[in-house]
């Protein structure tokens, strides 16, 4: 069989555009390998779905690591208090540290394997600046935990209501959500309500 040269540009164009193809899969492996560990270089969080992970974004319904199990992993990389814990897709917890120096550091967990996958500089809110609340994070969730049987944390946060410090923690429970909140001084349950 006889090649014609606009057949065998044809051919070579086809297999170019094979290589190039090829050759972006591989580059795009390599920007997103925070799920690995090892961060982007543009320093963002992963925005694929880890394998096992719900799609659809909602926490509720992706396997994996917990709210503990994130907050576990946050202070083992920043020792210090945790302040919040918020998850903010089927990818990631956001776990917010106050270092024994003061310091705040959001460090981002994955919500598949509990890696520590990066983590930034954060402002410290004006509730801890002067220190961790008596009650800590961990003892709150377990508070929140207790009030409603078989309830899984989905968000935790430091505030100020009513000129006491309080914990907010969101807790679901049979697709329900409830919101929980607590004395950050004496841990104290001041609130307990559900979600609409």
């Amino acid at each position: 069989m006889k090649l014609t040269s606009r057949t065998a540009r044809s051919l070579a164009s086809v297999a170019a555009v094979a290589l190039l193809v090829s050759g972006c899969s591989d580059d795009a492996g390599d920007q997103t390998n925070t799920t690995n560990g090892t961060p982007s270089p543009t320093g963002t969080p992963p925005t694929e779905t880890p394998q096992g992970a719900s799609p659809s974004g909602d926490p509720s319904a992706a396997p994996g690591v917990s709210a503990v199990d994130a907050h576990d992993a946050a202070l083992e990389e920043v020792p210090g208090d945790v302040l919040s814990i918020d998850r903010e897709d089927s990818l990631r917890w956001e776990v917010l540290v106050r270092g024994t120096d003061g310091s705040g550091t959001e460090v981002w967990v994955d919500a598949t394997s509990g890696d520590v996958i990066e983590q930034r500089t954060e402002n410290v809110p004006a509730e801890a600046r002067d220190g961790a609340p008596a009650f800590t994070a961990q003892e709150a969730m377990e508070a929140a935990q207790a009030a409603v049987t078989d309830s899984t944390v989905t968000d935790l946060d430091i505030d100020r209501e009513g000129g006491k410090v309080v914990w907010d923690v969101v807790v679901e429970a049979g697709g329900v959500e409830t919101d929980v909140q607590i004395d950050a001084a004496n841990g104290e349950l001041l609130k307990q309500e559900q979600d609409d």
